[in-house]
């Protein structure tokens, strides 16, 4: 009544059978959209192909309409878009399997290729750090080799300087034991 034709139509009777077992009613709101939301879920209620789902007796069937009728909020719910996936995906098994097989590869892929991402920037920052480490530990060894080779000139330098000086010393004793008595003898 609300669209002009049955919630489900086909050119044969056993097609209009398998309709009704097998596919979801058309939303009235989508072959008249002058219809209300309200009025939509208790009509979807009252065809739900599940028993349980449906109004448990025509009384509530009756309590709907008439709450529909005065403006008042209906008991009925809209079913949501989680239960019209669901519902979906029971018909169309082959299909929702694939999706599901897709999404599932798609968030896989996403979380490895983060973990990925996260695990080489660590590696790289432990790379960079290793590289100064061994840099610092490089400009130190180099350094060390530079210090030493400093002390080692001053080293020689110093020992030069106290040879030369204790070679003078040794020439002064000798050029003053020269002067003495058997001072040639001393002095050689």
């Amino acid at each position: 009544m609300l669209t002009g034709r049955p919630p489900f139509r086909a050119e044969t009777a056993a097609e209009t059978e398998r309709q009704i077992l097998a596919e979801e009613p058309v939303p009235p709101r989508r072959l008249n959209s002058k219809v209300p939301a309200d009025l939509q879920t208790i009509c979807l209620k009252a065809i739900e192909k599940q028993t349980h789902r449906r109004y448990a007796t025509a009384v509530e069937l009756a309590a709907d309409l008439e709450r529909y009728s005065r403006g008042e909020p209906i008991r009925a719910r809209p079913v949501s878009w989680l239960e019209i996936g669901w519902r979906w995906s029971k018909r169309n098994q082959a299909i929702a399997t694939a999706i599901a097989s897709l999404a599932l590869l798609l968030t896989v892929s996403v979380f490895g290729s983060v973990w990925a991402a996260v695990h080489f920037r660590t590696l790289a920052t432990i790379k960079s750090k290793l590289a100064q480490t061994n840099e610092d530990k490089r400009l130190a060894a180099e350094s060390a080799v530079f210090r030493e080779t400093q002390l080692r000139s001053q080293a020689e330098d110093l020992s030069s300087e106290i040879r030369h000086s204790l070679y003078l010393t040794e020439m002064n004793l000798a050029g003053q034991s020269a002067m003495l008595s058997n001072g040639l003898d001393r002095t050689r």
